[in-house]
């Protein structure tokens, strides 16, 4: 009896605050070279550098997202940290749990900061809070930290935990790529994305609840379609196993700058394939918005890379 007590007063811990000290395995690492050298916290002289690091032993299993300026960067867990190269500007950090953290910060170039996320229990789940801090605190938390990878696959994590609500266009990026996406149905975890990289624009349908054909190349000849009317026929990359697979098509059978202002003119896009139920719609409402954000992504991410798009784009009637 006294030894069942014992593993449970070990359990309760756990139960009420999660795995504590223990980074989330799910969660992607940086190499130790990286790690070392972001310990140096060296400045840069055209450049700002930012700290996020979450130092706390309480909640260490709670896997919570952070965005700057609207663009996911990825999700911490207890006891790491991000480390981002930021152009001199006004920066808005936020964090979501059970509710969402934010912090606005003035960023100059030469200078180091640190912004330390912080986690307390909740209702349901873990609420968080962001606060600035000073360089001897900001550097003794990271110290004992572990260094995370920027967001290298958005359209693998992106449904857990995002901001926003389902049916609203979300950024991410990486380095090397920028994607809005959006959630398809409200009862179902199929997501719509498409992407901008150094290699040209990409379509992503992800985590679909439907079968996928048997094919040895796993490759599949698709239909992109907007307003009823086909655009593009081309062949999909499948990826994954049925009910969490990926479509993904890249676009090289249609200059990215045609596409593109099909895509911001149009009301409903679909694409058709081989799978069950055979097509994907997208409403394509408010697409426009996405345009301004995309071009921050990239700003980051894509430095020096010409956009596919302009600001405004004129209507097909026009």
């Amino acid at each position: 009896m006294k030894s069942n007590l014992r593993v449970l007063m070990c359990l309760l811990p756990v139960l009420l605050f999660g795995c504590a000290g223990v980074t989330p395995t799910s969660l992607s690492l940086a190499s130790a070279d990286k790690e070392s050298e972001s310990k140096r916290f060296l400045s840069i002289p055209d450049k700002a550098v930012l700290y996020i690091y979450r130092d706390q032993f309480s909640g260490s299993a709670w896997q919570i997202p952070i965005a700057i300026n609207r663009i996911f960067i990825g999700k911490t867990g207890g006891y790491t940290f991000f480390r981002k190269t930021l152009a001199p500007g006004h920066y808005v950090v936020e964090s979501k749990s059970e509710n969402i953290a934010q912090i606005s910060l003035v960023l100059e170039a030469g200078k180091v900061y640190y912004v330390r996320q912080e986690t307390k229990t909740g209702a349901v789940k873990i609420r968080t809070d962001l606060k600035l801090v000073d360089e001897a605190t900001g550097r003794e938390g990271v110290k004992k930290s572990r260094l995370l990878q920027d967001f290298l696959t958005p359209t693998a994590h992106a449904l857990n935990g995002m901001f926003g609500e389902v049916g609203e266009w979300k950024i991410s990026g990486t380095e090397g790529q920028c994607q809005a996406f959006k959630q398809l149905e409200p009862s179902s975890p199929s997501q719509f994305a498409i992407g901008i990289s150094r290699k040209g624009t990409y379509l992503t349908l992800q985590n679909l609840r439907w079968s996928l054909p048997s094919t040895p190349t796993n490759m599949m000849p698709v239909k992109v379609s907007f307003d009823g009317s086909v655009a593009l026929q081309t062949e999909a990359l499948l990826i994954g196993q049925v009910r969490a697979f990926q479509v993904f098509v890249w676009l090289t059978k249609m200059p990215d700058e045609v596409f593109w202002k099909r895509f911001l003119s149009a009301r409903s896009m679909s694409v058709t394939g081989k799978f069950k139920p055979g097509r994907a719609d997208v409403e394509l409402k408010d697409t426009a918005e996405i345009v301004p954000l995309l071009r921050d992504c990239a700003q980051q991410y894509l430095p020096g890379i010409k956009l596919p798009f302009k600001e405004s784009q004129p209507s097909e009637d026009e």
